[in-house]
């Protein structure tokens, strides 16, 4: 995981397709990138000569400050874009072999510190009550939460279109099913960065091929 999160920075190297290309910087949770926005870029590069850099979202450390942002936010909130390119659909999902299909009793919540309240809107959403045996983990975001429920650590709440792959081969499993649960994946030109003007198209258009290439590749 952490040589994952490491690699996010250089990860599309490789579709430089032109040495003086301009460059946008997209800023990512690690998760999006790692089980979306790469797979994505790999399948269909962007069309015309850009440079794609993803970086954290958090530009410390030395980051560039991104020209786009990619992460979920709550509906209620301000929203960039009149639509989601990922289905707002949420769900508990654990290791097939870690934890009997029943409500859960006695099951290890994982927990996100970038969405602490994940598991209360489930709750309310499915009208389950939650138990006070069941055990507590935190973990700083979607990307460990996740790795957690695949080694069987516990149940995490995860949008259901990073996972399709998993519970399609058995890797994950979702007995209760998902729900849109007030949050959705936003897309956000940044209003910190320096943005050249040559830039601008190129972010228009990188944001339409999000959107375009989403949608086809949830028909795949």
């Amino acid at each position: 995981m952490v040589q994952a999160l490491d690699s996010l920075e250089s990860a599309t190297e490789r579709l430089r397709v032109h040495p003086r290309a301009p460059r946008l910087i997209v800023g990512c949770e690690p998760a999006l990138a790692e089980r979306w926005l790469i797979p994505l870029l790999a399948a269909a590069p962007p069309p015309g000569l850009v440079v794609v850099e993803l970086t954290l979202l958090d530009p410390g450390g030395g980051r560039a400050v991104p020209h786009l942002t990619i992460a979920w936010q709550d509906i209620g909130g301000e929203m960039h874009t009149p639509t989601s390119p990922l289905p707002d659909a949420f769900g508990p999902v654990h290791h097939p072999l870690a934890l009997p299909r029943r409500p859960c009793v006695g099951a290890t919540r994982i927990h996100t510190r970038s969405w602490p309240d994940a598991w209360e809107r489930w709750e309310r959403a499915a009208g389950q009550v939650a138990d006070g045996r069941a055990g507590e983990v935190f973990m700083a975001d979607l990307a460990l939460a996740l790795r957690g429920a695949e080694v069987g650590l516990g149940r995490a709440i995860v949008p259901e279109a990073l996972v399709r792959e998993e519970l399609a081969d058995g890797r994950l499993i979702a007995p209760f099913g998902f729900r849109p649960l007030g949050r959705r994946l936003a897309i956000v030109p940044s209003g910190n960065a320096i943005m050249p003007a040559a830039l601008l198209p190129v972010r228009r258009d990188f944001i339409a091929w999000l959107h375009r290439e989403a949608q086809v590749s949830s028909g795949r």
